[in-house]
């Protein structure tokens, strides 16, 4: 059952495909600041949230009739719910929604070979039957799923990676890629692993900054460098083919490689951020690839895939350059568009902040070698705040004393535009 189709006989997806129509046409009329706006901005923005919790009400009434079609219209109306909440900021609901998605994948007939035995999967397979999810529909659970591991999700079936996946990985073709979505399929899978190998390494050294990185640790993070690279020689005589330039999917595929090389090859480096200044080459080819591509292609205004937001945030946080960096924020701030769970203005806020702040007080930054490690933010995120508009917080380590997290506090986009910085903030914060 396509989403198309569902619309038409399914009213859980009609009312969700209704609201994210209608709210997508808010954001691209007004963009991030208009779909959070307690003003009407017209009769399209109110039917939106009208529409959202008719599809909501109707999803848990028809979860209740418990028939293996009542799990694939679940699943449909999950996706296009995390959609609205994505483009509507409302992060909390779409990890909800994602959860819940996930979840209802767990227990297909993929998922119950590996749990024999589980009496929720035993429940669940007596009230939908022997069900098995298309590959269709799996895709965009798989898409948000690797983003959603640095937004606060990280399932029991990574705490094996990356190694023990890449052991049960499918073997890289021998003749390159038969086409760009081979491609894509392989990177995806990649980026994964090195997601969840990143992740766990932050848990294992945050309170640690000094300790030298496990023998383990520096073994996965060898194969997983192996592992990407053989990707991108198996793909270069297919990616070689197309006019990078004027194809986004090329474009894509060369930009997350080079990001999630530089992620990879800096991640046991104990938060020291000058370590990025040997990767100064890849942030501009990053760059200059997404410039050239913006300049030839109309991007969709909304995409679950992702590649070119993140990668332009990425630079915009880590490289140091005054030149790129600057060239990264122009291209997030030069439209409104959202990739899954990033969004264009925000990071271009988000890193203008950073910059300013990594560069206060210094006379002149001509390279990257002008910004000193105790002036170098490590990690920034917006952090909500009940009932006023979310924060900016950042941390970075002490490398010139005790090598220990520092966090502060940037205050509201109007705060920071206004001047008025909170400094110190307790860390609690930023766990929220």
């Amino acid at each position: 059952m396509q989403v198309l189709q569902a619309c038409h006989t399914e009213e859980p997806v009609w009312h969700a495909a209704a609201a994210f129509g209608a709210i997508h046409r808010t954001y691209r009329d007004h963009g991030p600041e208009g779909v959070t706006s307690a003003i009407s901005l017209g009769e399209h923005h109110d039917k939106a949230y009208r529409q959202y919790h008719k599809a909501v009400i109707s999803l848990h009434s028809q979860l209740r009739s418990g028939d293996s079609k009542s799990m694939h219209v679940a699943l449909i109306a999950c996706v296009l719910l995390v959609c609205f909440d994505l483009i509507s900021n409302r992060y909390k609901a779409a990890l909800l929604h994602l959860r819940s998605g996930l979840g209802i994948l767990d227990y297909s007939k993929e998922s119950r070979k590996s749990l024999n035995g589980n009496k929720d999967v035993v429940d669940l397979e007596q009230r939908f039957g022997n069900y098995s999810i298309d590959d269709d529909l799996q895709e965009p659970f798989s898409l948000l799923e690797v983003q959603a591991i640095f937004f606060g999700i990280r399932r029991s079936r990574h705490q094996d990676w990356p190694q023990a996946s890449l052991e049960k990985a499918d073997p890289l073709p021998v003749n390159g890629f038969k086409n760009i979505e081979e491609a894509r399929r392989s990177l995806e899978y990649i980026v994964e692993c090195i997601s969840s190998f990143v992740v766990k390494v932050d848990e294992k050294i945050k309170d640690a900054p000094f300790i030298e990185p496990v023998e383990t640790l520096i073994e996965e993070q060898r194969l997983l460098k192996l592992r990407l690279q053989a990707w991108y020689l198996t793909a270069e005589g297919l990616l070689t083919d197309y006019p990078r330039s004027t194809d986004v999917n090329v474009t894509s595929l060369h930009v997350q490689y080079w990001a999630d090389w530089i992620l990879l090859s800096t991640s046991l480096d104990k938060g020291r951020e000058v370590m990025f200044d040997n990767h100064i080459k890849d942030f501009r080819r990053i760059v200059e690839l997404i410039e050239v591509c913006m300049r030839l292609n109309r991007l969709p205004t909304f995409s679950i895939n992702y590649s070119l937001i993140p990668a332009l945030y990425y630079t915009a946080m880590k490289c140091r350059d005054p030149s790129i960096r600057r060239q990264a924020i122009n291209l997030l701030h030069s439209q409104h568009w959202r990739e899954g769970m990033w969004e264009s203005s925000t990071g271009a806020f988000k890193s203008a902040w950073l910059m300013a702040e990594e560069e206060r007080g210094l006379s002149h930054v001509e390279c990257a070698a002008d910004i000193p490690e105790q002036s170098r933010i490590h990690q920034s995120m917006l952090v909500p705040r009940q009932g006023e508009k979310p924060v900016v917080v950042y941390r970075r380590r002490r490398h010139e004393s005790d090598g220990k997290w520092i966090t502060f506090n940037a205050g509201s986009r109007e705060e920071f535009v206004s001047g008025n910085r909170e400094r110190e903030v307790d860390v609690a914060h930023w766990k929220l």
